[in-house]
């Protein structure tokens, strides 16, 4: 299906007087002239046309991928996860790491087989919350590239992220936070897009988004993103007209987009996973605290004394490691175990290193040892 959308001139001023100085009314409409239509939908049962949404989730747990995943299947007009889409043109601003975000969308493109779709990446800094001009700069690029964009219309406009788009301002600020919402349903308004965010969480916590509760308020979807293992789990908290809530997962795939002699630059794409690994993720314990710790240490390590090894077919390429007594060193000085007996401190650092080992949060190859996350970073 194709997307049908039409973009509307904003009203910059719009007088409550007549000429005569009679004070205007609102519009208004009775019960009898409500026409009731289906809800249009970008995703089916996901994602609704001409809406706002945020999208939240921790550091690293996949949020920006999962969100531009999802505009690269209405782009193309691909099912997303056996779910019809309205084909649409997609526009992705990327106020931080656009050449990542670059690299993911060529990722994508090969891994689908495809060389090309209406999705552009606008690698700019925005201002939303002191004036109209960047707004408006977003409504008038949607509008360019409609032109080039294979006659269809801007469907989707996703801006990444939130914080970013503050310029600045605080996210608990009532007045900042409300400056970006007018902003974003000014762009929505003028373009008939649905447009998203891509916001954080607490540092604490998961299961709400970080700052001022207006953007809860004023969205109609928010989709929490999640990552544990290997699985990343979407899910809609909140959702207009929804009676199902979707709940997908996924997992990363590495996608080669160059190679020069033993160095590979690869990009990750998201793949679909077997929908009861979605059960199996949820019911896996939290991180022990002593694991934790562990990985704490680990990372603290590679950063002061981590060496980058020689390439091999055991250890990833550009990966730093540390020896597992430097880990140990490093984890005993963090406090892993309550007790200061020696005893107790071997047992507390051989059942968090056999944990993170064993869900593969850290590698481990002839005593070297390296963070998995760190390593897939490298990688990306």
């Amino acid at each position: 299906m194709t997307a049908k959308f039409k973009m509307v001139d904003f009203p910059s001023e719009q007088s409550d007087q007549s000429a005569s100085g009679e004070i205007k009314p609102f519009p208004y409409v009775l019960p009898r002239g409500i026409t009731l239509v289906p809800k249009p939908f970008l995703i089916d049962g996901f994602v609704g046309a001409a809406e706002i949404s945020a999208w939240y989730g921790p550091p690293d747990g996949g949020k920006s991928a999962v969100a531009l995943d999802a505009g690269c299947h209405v782009a193309a007009g691909l099912e997303y996860c056996d779910r019809r889409v309205t084909r649409g043109a997609v526009l992705y601003i990327a106020v931080e790491r656009g050449a990542v975000v670059q690299r993911r969308v060529l990722a994508w493109c090969r891994h689908h087989g495809l060389t090309d779709i209406p999705l552009a990446v606008v690698a700019e800094m925005i201002d939303l919350r002191t004036g109209n001009l960047d707004a408006d700069r977003i409504i008038a690029t949607a509008r360019a590239f409609e032109d080039e964009a294979w006659g269809l219309p801007v469907a989707w406009i996703i801006i990444d992220t939130l914080n970013r788009a503050l310029a600045g301002g605080d996210e608990n600020s009532s007045k900042d936070m409300g400056a970006v919402i007018v902003a974003v349903d000014r762009i929505q308004r003028a373009t008939g897009a649905h447009c998203s965010l891509i916001h954080h969480v607490p540092v604490d916590r998961t299961d709400r988004m970080r700052g001022h509760g207006s953007v809860l308020g004023a969205v109609d979807l928010t989709v929490r993103i999640t990552k544990e293992g290997k699985t990343v789990t979407v899910e809609a908290d909140k959702a207009n007209d929804l009676v199902e809530k979707p709940r997908l997962a996924f997992q990363f795939e590495p996608v080669e987009l160059a190679r020069d002699g033993l160095t590979v630059a690869t990009a990750p794409v998201l793949v679909p996973c077997d929908r009861r690994l979605i059960a199996g993720a949820t019911r896996r314990k939290a991180m022990p605290k002593g694991a934790k710790i562990a990985l704490r240490a680990l990372a603290e390590a590679i950063d002061e004394v981590g060496n980058l090894m020689p390439a091999s077919d055991h250890i990833p390429p550009r990966t730093k490691t540390v020896t597992f007594e430097q880990w140990r060193n490093y984890s005993y000085r963090r406090g892993i175990s309550a007790s200061n007996e020696p005893r107790a401190k071997q047992q507390a650092f051989k059942r968090a290193s056999e944990y993170l080992i064993g869900e593969e949060h850290v590698g481990a190859w002839n005593n070297q040892v390296w963070s998995a996350k760190e390593q897939a970073r490298a990688n990306v």
